[in-house]
């Protein structure tokens, strides 16, 4: 049976390879993380949980007892947490080759065996997934050691430059300072990312009180994108992106995305169901996720952040990580986006 054979099943240690020096295997088995995945409109609504067991052929000649001389599994972990934290992925073939480029990122990894598995698919098995295995290329470029946190940093794009994110509330969209802080985030293209709230999109919702908390939920989040949708078809240099590679590819593009946060945030065990849901607090939780230097939001409310209560712990700001600001909706003239 060839290497790239779909299977189901587990990872057994890679055979033999002959003369291959001192070769160690690194093994990680039943590592169970919710993912993003699936081509299917109920796999795209909620993360599934998703089984992963790796095999790891490694240079070991050199360990000699010192945890520095060698490649560290909770490494390799937080790295595959890391890409269960990103962008919605549609295969588990896409997903098993990525992690397999992450544990490339290491210099002193030779051969690798991955397997992934759905847990929750049909009920008849156990799990069904893939398996591959893969070979470091002859043309690799061992040369350079990343730092610790390499693999994490592998998983997940980021921009070149510190981004601040700009957040719009519904009055300040509807308002008569839109064009203003538009024109604003227009002057730093590759250095905004800009986040909408629904608008005159999220009326219908006033409605929906029948409705229970997740659909509301749901209804706003896509209410948002709409917003966002119609204001970047008005001018090309705003880019709709629903992942975090579609926005670090706009910023490098010298362009401004505006966020649809429908697939990076629906789901999420940290992002409450709320019907009440406002883009302040997706943002909040994309200037953690995406490493943001500063967080400005655009409200004439008096409390527009979520209160500590609204929102989980596990994506409340630190405050050493990025600055907040909350300006009001007249501020577009004398506001500092980006520092030069």
């Amino acid at each position: 049976m060839s290497s790239n054979s779909i299977l189901t099943g587990r990872v057994y240690p890679l055979p033999a390879t002959g003369e291959t020096g001192d070769r160690d295997l690194i093994v990680i088995r039943d590592l169970v993380l919710r993912f993003r995945i699936g081509v299917y409109e109920q796999e795209r609504l909620r993360p599934q949980r998703i089984r992963l067991n790796l095999v790891l052929e490694v240079d070991g000649s050199e360990a000699d007892d010192d945890i520095a001389k060698v490649l560290s599994y909770d490494e390799i972990i937080s790295g595959v947490k890391a890409l269960a934290e990103g962008e919605h992925i549609n295969l588990v073939e896409t997903l098993a080759e990525r992690v397999a480029e992450l544990c490339f990122a290491h210099p002193n990894v030779a051969a690798v065996h991955v397997g992934v598995e759905k847990l929750d698919i049909h009920a008849q098995t156990e799990s069904v997934g893939v398996e591959i295995r893969r070979r470091r290329r002859e043309s690799a470029d061992p040369s350079v050691f990343p730092l610790p946190g390499f693999f994490a940093r592998a998983a997940r794009p980021r921009p070149k430059h510190p981004i601040t994110i700009l957040c719009l509330d519904d009055e300040t969209l509807e308002g008569p300072h839109r064009a203003a802080w538009l024109a604003r985030a227009a002057e730093h293209p590759g250095r905004v990312v800009l986040m909408v709230d629904a608008g005159r999109y999220g009326a219908p919702l006033d409605d929906a009180r029948a409705l229970d908390a997740a659909t509301a939920h749901h209804l706003r989040l896509i209410a948002m994108e709409q917003s966002a949708r119609a204001l970047a078809a008005a001018d090309p240099l705003f880019v709709p992106c629903d992942s975090e590679s579609a926005l670090t590819h706009a910023l490098e593009e010298a362009r401004i995305p505006v966020w649809l946060p429908v697939a990076m945030t629906l789901g999420r065990p940290e992002i409450g169901e709320r019907p009440d849901t406002t883009a302040a607090t997706l943002a909040l939780w994309l200037a953690r996720h995406y490493g943001a230097e500063r967080l400005i939001v655009v409200s004439d409310r008096r409390d527009p952040l979520p209160s500590e209560e609204a929102i989980d712990s596990r994506f409340a700001p630190p405050e050493d990580r990025f600055e907040t600001d909350v300006l009001p909706s007249t501020a577009a003239e004398a506001a500092t986006l980006v520092d030069r």
